[in-house]
């Protein structure tokens, strides 16, 4: 199997709020909209529109989805709505089956060691390092990510921080510095968090 691919469960929670949110309707709009190869992913039907949890697709596709996700919501802050997506997902994993996954990450110590090992849970390509540059700060870059998609590189943003918040960081702030859809080499993160 070609790599350049995400795990459903990066994304299925936060489709689930999708559909709760934005109702049947949301989710019929989100499929007419999608490409032929998207759609053919798709169950409109499903609360989580056919995402299985376990299952890989392709990030190019995942990527489309977001931007979907955007344009049916018509937010009037497009980076709320990632948010909302992004904590029903940390919500669902760090308190569900990847819970013991997650105390590799529960200290600065351990976020800056296993920080690629809940990289591969998610995502099946590229290296993301995490470096503790302070009390309370990191540097996250992910480099060799050949697959990359902007849609997603924007949506880890908040998916890294309300990961740290649901495993107990305080206060944790994230901003995208660098982004390889901008012609950059990496994808680069700055974190902080109340020591």
């Amino acid at each position: 199997m070609a790599r350049g691919r995400v795990k459903g469960t990066a994304l299925r929670a936060g489709l689930a709020w999708f559909a709760q949110t934005y109702g049947e309707a949301g989710l019929t709009r989100l499929a007419d909209l999608a490409s032929p190869e998207l759609r053919a992913m798709l169950r409109p039907a499903d609360p989580a529109l056919g995402l299985i949890a376990s299952g890989w697709y392709d990030t190019q596709l995942i990527g489309e989805l977001l931007g979907l996700a955007e344009h049916v919501a018509q937010p009037l802050d497009p980076a709320e709505l990632r948010l909302r997506i992004a904590d029903a997902v940390a919500r669902d994993n760090v308190g569900g089956v990847y819970r013991a996954l997650f105390r590799l990450v529960a200290s600065p110590k351990l976020l800056e060691a296993n920080a690629q090992r809940v990289w591969r849970t998610y995502v099946d390509e590229g290296t993301l390092s995490v470096e503790i540059t302070g009390d309370g700060a990191f540097r996250a870059n992910v480099r060799g990510w050949s697959r990359h998609s902007a849609n997603v590189c924007r949506f880890l943003r908040p998916l890294l921080e309300r990961l740290l918040l649901e495993v107990g960081y305080r206060s944790v702030a994230v901003e995208r510095l660098e982004c390889m859809a901008s012609g950059s080499t990496q994808c680069a993160f700055e974190g902080k968090w109340a020591p």
